[in-house]
């Protein structure tokens, strides 16, 4: 037995004595032998031992009892199963949550051949179908679960397969193929390459650029290479070979078979389109729309094989997240996002027209219109956007530089300022004053790059991400102000040189202007302002606070509209006349926001909106909460005290409620008569939107709308004012109207503008009228 044989194997041990220059203790050598041959012994009568039961209890019903008894919100926490293991145990198995899993009766891998013949009619349906799943994966979704699922594509970026990237296994070198056969290896296979080219394009172009992991596209590769062996150059003659071989085998004309291989020939052309565009070697993004139209009639001529796609290939890539739910994206649906695809790149290339124009307002203005393109671009398509704008890591050069920089500080506050202008430029005389005022404004303008280009970064992200990436615009706008007084000291200097140079008897004062300063702060104020109008897009404040972030508003929009003012001024006989137009845009933000404030604030007398403190909430922290990143922007935010002490007294306290629904509804209407009415009568180079007129005519009707829907609902509250004989806004004559009406805040998307949320103010249903209706 194997106990016996371990005695008698022990037995024949030998301890080796340890040569210490002393004698060797034998009893010890005996001792140990002994011991060892005990626990021998012990061992062997264990293994004869009978089994040990154990008995089994059901315990759930304990267990859903012991539940019943804790509170809702308890957390029950054993140091010995962390919730790591927890979730991990739950994934185990799950078929939802454990992409491993395999089901009893199925089989760990596909059973399709994908070396196996296919007719025309399938090879076309596979090509439209990964030119779907393409698609979504452009919407975000991973590779997983969109292209990797072709069981082509699959065998083509498996770790085994190198170049040439056959579909078939090393070992098969038979040349003897079916018509069938070259159908999917001399044309199916090398379309597949070229779309993991596409893929390949598609991630270098976003990953080099700002986006957000997970959150806008999901990067992950599971572990495959996208055949790092074979470039983009290879992989298009690859695409013309397959051509030849569709050419060659065409059918005449009235063959039934024509309009399939017609079918496959434009495949192989629109992903040949896909792949220049993509690589950036030529811009085929309005040939490749073209095709694509014609793909959607021709639809009709596929053979459906759902056997070539597999969602059992994730078993086989390396992830630790589970699946996300996806959902079917249509035929019909794909191609349209397609084209949407090719217009949202082209727009994207539209940028490039900038480096000749250098017009910095134009673009702001136009890539604020790009942002807001319905729907969105997808995520390649911002991409794109920061390529032009920014430059892309292989060289080319953006449209933002030093000079497009200096151009924007020109034409806001130093309008045909001598010591800057273009003749300026020109000199090259260190100690004339020009040439130390260029450089002066060059250094400037090399400091600003980063928060400059960080700008445009920001307006190209999605709705919710923007908003944060802007707060730190902020911040580096805020960092640049040291910079900026640092450098208005050096041109405050240099205008002096210059005008003693010009009449050495004239008293010369320096510069009343901090232009740089002034130029830093009033791009900083602008981007608070977004800031705050994409907290009411995004559904970030709760009725209470709309009172406080309109008011906060129209302080900031107050201040930038002075300082606007004053640069004009300042430079009255050489002004820009873009520049112009910026106080309107300002003083309507003014306007517009100081009436929404007092409609909420009139709206919080009568109780429609609830402003009661609720339990273990502290304003100031709400406030400080709220306001953390503008805090100290403006000396009257610095304390959320004195902020509170001015806005809890607004101009309106103990006024008539009549007098405050004529005031502003009279202030509404003028802004939108003077100030909307002479942007809407500016030519476009004035206004800047050159190239976007129809985005900015769309604009300002929208607006024109907000300021009617304010009216109407000012007149709306007056109305009800009077109806319950309410007078004054007076802390005496507080009247609760809440079980009669409820204040309604549109939704973005159902608003005149998101930026811009009215209140509607409706009656509420009597329970019995409600049930006597139905």
């Amino acid at each position: 037995m194997a106990g016996d044989d371990l005695v008698e194997g022990i037995s024949r041990l030998s301890i080796t004595p340890n040569h210490d220059g002393g004698d060797h203790d034998l009893s010890n050598e005996a001792n140990a032998e002994a011991r060892l041959q005990q626990e021998a012994r012990m061992q062997q009568n264990n293994s004869h031992a009978p089994p040990l039961t154990r008995g089994t209890r059901d315990v759930t019903a304990d267990f859903v009892a012991a539940a019943k008894k804790l509170p809702p919100g308890d957390l029950v926490k054993d140091e010995n199963f962390t919730l790591f293991e927890a979730v991990g145990a739950l994934e185990i198995m799950d078929p939802k949550m454990d992409s491993g899993y395999v089901p009893p009766e199925d089989s760990f891998e596909p059973d399709f051949d994908v070396t196996g013949g296919l007719l025309p009619e399938e090879v076309l349906w596979i090509m439209d179908e990964i030119l779907r799943l393409e698609m979504s994966f452009h919407d975000g979704y991973p590779l997983s679960q969109n292209i990797f699922t072709s069981l082509h594509i699959f065998r083509l970026i498996d770790p085994n397969n190198k170049r040439p990237y056959y579909l078939r296994l090393p070992d098969d070198t038979s040349r003897n193929k079916l018509f069938g056969q070259q159908m999917v290896h001399d044309v199916l296979r090398k379309y597949c390459i070229a779309v993991v080219k596409c893929v390949e394009c598609a991630l270098d172009t976003i990953t080099r650029q700002t986006y957000y992991e997970e959150e806008d596209f999901v990067t992950h590769q599971f572990g495959r290479e996208l055949l790092p062996d074979l470039d983009v150059e290879e992989a298009r003659k690859l695409l013309v070979e397959a051509m030849d071989f569709i050419d060659n085998y065409q059918p005449a004309s009235s063959n039934d078979n024509y309009q399939v291989f017609r079918a496959l020939k434009h495949r192989l052309v629109a992903r040949e389109h896909i792949l220049f565009s993509m690589s950036g070697r030529h811009n085929q993004w309005q040939d490749l729309r073209d095709k694509v139209a014609e793909m959607k009639e021709e639809c009709r001529l596929v053979k459906p094989l759902p056997d070539a796609f597999s969602s059992k290939v994730t078993r086989q890539l390396a992830t630790s997240t589970p699946p996300r739910p996806m959902p079917e994206l249509s035929w019909d649906q794909a191609l349209r996002q397609w084209t949407q695809l090719c217009n949202d790149v082209l727009a994207a290339d539209d940028f490039r027209r900038f480096r000749k124009e250098r017009r910095p307002h134009a673009l702001q203005q136009a890539v604020w219109d790009y942002a807001y393109r319905s729907p969105l671009p997808k995520t390649y398509a911002r991409a794109k956007v920061q390529d032009v704008l920014m430059g892309t890591d292989s060289g080319s050069n953006g449209v933002i530089n030093v000079d497009f920089i200096y151009r924007d500080i020109l034409e806001l506050v130093l309008a045909g300022d001598p010591l800057t202008g273009e003749e300026a430029q020109a000199v090259e005389v260190p100690m004339d004053p020009r040439h130390r005022a260029v450089r002066v404004l060059s250094d400037f303008a090399h400091a600003a790059m980063h928060a400059y280009k960080e700008l445009y970064r920001s307006l190209n992200q999605n709705r919710c991400r923007m908003r944060r990436s802007l707060i730190h615009v902020v911040l580096l706008f805020q960092e640049l102000e040291t910079k900026a007084n640092d450098c208005d000291v050096s041109l405050c200097e240099c205008q002096y040189i210059n005008a003693y140079a010009a009449d050495p008897l004239s008293e010369v004062a320096r510069m009343d202007t901090w232009p740089l300063t002034e130029w830093t702060i009033l791009h900083k104020e602008t981007i608070i302002e977004w800031v705050l109008q994409l907290g009411f897009e995004t559904e970030i404040y709760s009725p209470p606070e709309m009172r406080l972030i309109h008011a906060t508003i129209a302080r900031f929009a107050d201040d930038r509209a002075e300082r606007l003012g004053g640069v004009c001024r300042s430079n009255a006989n050489k002004i820009l006349r873009v520049l112009f137009t910026r106080p309107f845009k300002a003083n309507f933000t003014v306007k517009l926001s100081q009436a929404l404030g007092a409609m909420y604030g009139v709206l919080e007398f009568l109780h429609l909106v609830d402003i009661a403190p609720r339990r273990f909430e502290d304003p100031q922290c709400r406030y400080e909460a709220r306001m953390k990143l503008l805090l100290g922007q403006l000396a009257i935010l610095v304390t959320g005290g004195e902020y509170y002490k001015a806005i809890e007294q607004p101009w309106y306290v103990d006024m008539p409620v009549q007098k405050v629904v004529e005031i502003t509804t009279q202030a509404i209407m003028a802004v939108k008569k003077e100030d909307l009415g002479i942007l809407k009568s500016m030519p476009p180079d004035h206004c800047q939107y050159l190239g976007t007129e129809s985005q900015w005519q769309a604009e300002i009707e929208i607006v024109e709308k907000v300021c009617v829907g304010f009216n109407v609902a000012m007149m709306r509250i007056g109305q009800l004012c009077r109806e319950h004989g309410i007078q004054t806004l007076s802390a005496e004559e507080r009247p609760d109207l809440r079980s009669m009406y409820e204040v309604v805040i549109s939704p973005p998307g159902q608003r005149f503008h998101d930026w811009w949320p009215i209140p509607q103010i409706k009656k509420k249903e009597k329970p019995g009228a409600a049930a006597s209706g139905r």
